[in-house]
């Protein structure tokens, strides 16, 4: 890839190397491209490395728009033997991508399978609850021996956790659900005080009802259901025997079971706040802080955090409130910043570019344009291209400073970065993703308009 370093999984005896297994044989290099200063190198060597190696070159893959090749190697991850963090970890990544691509039906059942099979996050609080102190040492004790309960980018079962329950908050908010959203995206923060999370909501009135998305894992206690059915294994190469369909012990699922009704009472301070809209002119109120961890309870990574304040900015948005949304969108670019994260940073400006240029007062508008305008110039160089057609194409749709060739430009760089992220993706989801409402495939088929509203459709991943 040009511009790009070729990064490969460290050598058995390297500096590098021991570093991973250090850290849960995660390895630095990968999670700088992954999570740091380097979402354009290049990772493809990886794919053949650890279950953590794999998962890392996946999420690169993903950012630089290869989804054909990231969901090959998240399908493989998904369908080994024995499901673990990185089963977790990999289908919510591949719900991500299949979100981006304007399938939120695909994405919603790979939710629902991510927080079926994240592992149980132990805690001295829960574990004394369950067992008293020795239970509570036992508990601290396993943590401290396996270096990814606290991992400082979420790659742990708290972690995994939270991505599948902001990811199934992200398809509640494509399915126009925004109660059953709000109550996911307050639970993503929460610690489960018992085994098993369930997953949908009724909906409130007026909103959207289930059959507008696909109908997440269903099953009885105690028993199994085929990873097949979810998301289909990879296809065997000639001479080779498929392989066999991968079960998961998962509890029943349904979120009214696990998560208290919405009443008329305020939100605690997991819940997400939204403050009143600000007035044109005035300067949005700031966010919400967010809660602390309980004695003896994991903190959540800067990652976790983030994604968070992002759902909460997209859920502000979707409801029609941009003011709201530049609070959180404000919060998550200061978290990527502190961390270094390049992508993050670039997702969040998006983010609160968006909100800015659609909050629609002169001077959020004169600012919006700035990062958008800014970030499409990074994300072009870094080759980030499933972040530079939504730059483009808010600029070229919300923004009324810009001028006819300006948005004229702005369409055309919309259109290749989106024509490079279709070419790189599976048939199925280029298919899925020219009958999609999310998606402005018409930007690819010459004098038709946008077909999706980018004020809202485009930021759920």
């Amino acid at each position: 890839m040009p511009g790009g370093t070729a990064l490969a999984p460290s050598a058995p005896g390297s500096a590098a190397h021991e570093r991973s297994a250090r850290r849960g044989a995660v390895d630095p290099e990968l999670r700088d491209a992954a999570f740091g200063s380097r979402p354009d190198a290049e990772v493809w060597r990886a794919l053949r490395g650890s279950p953590a190696d794999a998962w890392l070159a996946a999420v690169v893959l993903g950012g630089q728009g290869h989804y054909a090749a990231a969901s090959a190697a998240l399908t493989a991850l998904i369908h080994r033997p024995a499901p673990d963090l990185f089963t977790s970890l990999a289908a919510s990544t591949l719900a991500s991508h299949h979100r981006q691509l304007g399938d939120h039906r695909t994405a919603r059942r790979l939710d629902s399978l991510a927080l079926a099979t994240a592992p149980a996050a132990a805690t001295s609080s829960a574990a004394t609850s369950a067992g008293g102190a020795l239970a509570g040492a036992k508990a601290r004790a396993s943590a401290e021996a396996d270096p990814r309960t606290a991992d400082p980018d979420g790659i742990d079962a708290l972690g995994a956790r939270a991505d599948a329950l902001l990811g199934l908050a992200a398809d509640a908010i494509g399915a126009g659900r925004l109660t059953e959203a709000r109550r996911l995206h307050a639970a993503a923060l929460q610690f489960p005080a018992q085994p098993g999370t369930p997953l949908v909501a009724a909906p409130s009135p007026g909103e959207a009802s289930p059959a507008s998305a696909a109908a997440p894992l269903s099953v009885a206690p105690g028993e199994t259901v085929p990873v097949s059915a979810v998301v289909p294994p990879p296809a065997a190469t000639s001479g080779e025997v498929p392989p066999a369909p991968t079960a998961v012990s998962t509890p029943a699922v349904a979120l009214s079971e696990a998560l208290p009704a919405p009443t008329a009472v305020a939100p605690t301070a997991a819940t997400v706040v939204t403050p009143p809209a600000a007035a044109p002119g005035e300067t949005p109120p700031a966010a919400a802080p967010l809660p602390a961890p309980a004695p003896g309870e994991p903190a959540h990574s800067w990652r976790t955090l983030v994604r968070h304040h992002w759902i909460a900015a997209e859920i502000a948005l979707a409801s029609g409130a941009p003011a709201e949304a530049v609070p959180p969108a404000e919060a998550a670019l200061a978290l990527a910043q502190a961390r270094g994260g390049m992508r993050h940073i670039l997702k969040s400006r998006l983010v609160l570019g968006a909100a800015l240029v659609v909050w629609a007062t002169p001077e959020s508008v004169r600012r919006g344009t700035e990062i958008l305008s800014c970030d499409l110039n990074h994300t072009a160089r870094l080759l980030l291209f499933s972040l530079s057609w939504p730059t483009a194409l808010v600029l070229a749709t919300n923004s009324p400073v810009r001028t006819t060739a300006e948005r004229r430009a702005d369409l055309d760089r919309a259109a290749n970065a989106l024509s490079c992220v279709l070419l790189r993706s599976t048939s199925e989801s280029r298919r899925v993703a020219e009958a999609s409402p999310w998606m402005p495939t018409a930007l690819l088929r010459s004098g038709e308009p946008p077909n999706a509203d980018p004020e809202t459709k485009f930021l759920t991943d």
